[in-house]
């Protein structure tokens, strides 16, 4: 499995500009964004596909526990509340309220905060949640 270079980025889909026929905006990876003629942007990724691809891909160097404990984590406590919802429309308190769904646990409110401070996984996305966590 070969780990991609990520060149779709928030400001290459903000540039993209409408041309006669719909056509794609990839990162070589696989994601990408489809741009209508109409100058309309629209995710062609849900968050819960690309975060499944980010941990085989991105964690791949990190040890077979702690990849499971972060799928765990965002099987159980991201994906039923953003999995479906596309990359585009994921907003900082979105992920707020994962984690207040979880304070109560120290530990685990900590470890799904931890997800979301991975620059790859947040910068990928086009996500900017650090003033979030």
């Amino acid at each position: 499995m070969r780990l991609s270079n990520y060149t779709l980025c928030p400001t290459r889909i903000n540039n993209a500009k409408a041309k006669d026929k719909l056509y794609k905006l990839s990162d070589g990876g696989g994601l990408f964004v489809e741009v209508s003629p109409a100058d309309a942007v629209a995710p062609a990724d849900e968050f819960e596909t690309f975060s499944k691809r980010w941990v085989r891909e991105r964690l791949l160097t990190k040890s077979d526990t702690y990849r499971k404990q972060v799928e765990s984590r965002l099987e159980r406590f991201v994906w039923p509340a953003i999995g479906s919802k596309g990359l585009s429309v994921v907003r900082p308190a979105d992920v707020l309220e994962i984690i207040e769904a979880v304070r109560a646990t120290p530990k685990t409110a900590e470890g799904v905060r931890a997800i979301w401070t991975y620059p790859d996984l947040t910068d990928t996305a086009g996500l900017d949640f650090q003033f979030a966590c």
